[in-house]
Formats: structure tokens, sequence, C-alpha cells
């Protein structure tokens, strides 16, 4: 449960373990993260976890993101990470006692993954860790393995048409003839 003032001009939820929590007049709650960004607001400074954590681990952070040429972006509601390869949303979990990671989709059609996501284009990871170095230590493993296997998006239509007299060529005209006979026959 998360708490907030609409008197606020701010636009901060608070968890019900805060310590600004008895100085607001609390009129009204969310049930998850997705509803407070929803509604345009941001995690409370003291009691957001992920400011939390990127406080705590702060040259940490620095220390990894230089060593893993990454680039690290905080934000009012999320960590955004940049590689080379690829861009991550670190973020707040739902029940706001935890944090969360979210893979930018390298697929651009849209996916059913896409409507539940917190952020649209972006895609939940399956992975959990207790600290932010945790989580950028599992994205440089994760692009390291997508450099070397990299997604084959290459679909039989998005191949060129082959050169005539080539070996594929024939065999395509081969199976052309195939096609042509079995059709004639069936008219008859």
């Amino acid at each position: 449960m998360l708490y907030y003032s609409e008197d606020s001009r701010k636009k901060v939820y608070h968890t019900s373990d805060c310590s600004y929590l008895s100085g607001i007049d609390v009129q009204d709650t969310f049930q998850s993260v997705a509803d407070a960004f929803q509604a345009g607001f941001r995690p409370c400074r003291r009691c957001g976890i992920l400011q939390k954590k990127c406080a705590s681990e702060h040259t940490e952070l620095i220390n990894c993101c230089h060593n893993m040429r990454m680039t690290c972006v905080e934000t009012e509601k999320t960590l955004v990470v940049y590689t080379s390869m690829s861009e991550w949303i670190i973020v707040s979990s739902d029940n706001g006692k935890c944090i969360e990671l979210y893979h930018r989709n390298e697929d651009t059609r849209p996916c059913e993954k896409d409507e539940e996501s917190l952020f649209p284009g972006y895609h939940k990871q399956k992975v959990s860790s207790k600290t932010v170095n945790g989580y950028l230590s599992y994205i440089s493993e994760h692009d390291r393995y997508r450099l070397f296997h990299p997604l084959d998006h290459h679909t039989k239509k998005d191949t060129l048409p082959p050169k005539p007299g080539t070996k594929r060529w024939r065999q395509e005209q081969r199976k052309a003839e195939k096609r042509d006979r079995r059709r004639s026959i069936r008219r008859v």
C-alpha cells in the first residue's frame, strides 16, 4: 500500500514505514507502483527503495558503470541504464519493498508482454538481486551473451530472390515445376 496527499504539489508517494508519512495528511492510497506512476507520482527520496540503494551504493555504482562501459541516469522514478547493445530500466517493485529490472524490447512487433508491462516497449526480466550492482552485473552478462548469440530475425520473406544460374535458383525452379505439375494433375 502506497500513501499520498492530494494537497501536495510535488506528487510524492510514501510507503507505510516512511518517517515522513506522519507529517502529511494522507488522503488516499495506491495499490501498486504502476498506479502511482500512471497518476504522475514519484517515490519519496527517504522511503523509496531504489533511491536508498542508489545512495548507499553510489561509489560502487560509479566504478561498476565505468568498468562495464555503461551509462546510468537516475530520474525521479527510475534508474535508466544504457549499454552499447541495449537499454534497461531499474524501478521499485509494485509493493515498494524491492527493485525490478526491465529490458527494452529488441523486437519491434508488439507483443502481449508490452500490454502488461509497467513501461511500454520494455519487458520485465525474471531476475532478482538485492543490490543495484547485482542488476548491473546481470546486464553486463546479458549483453555479453547477446554479443555471441544474436537474435536472428531473418525470415524467409526477407531473403533476396536467387540469382539465375545458381544452385538455389535451379532448386527453386524444380520446386516450381513440381508444384505446377501437381496443380495441372488436380485440375483434370
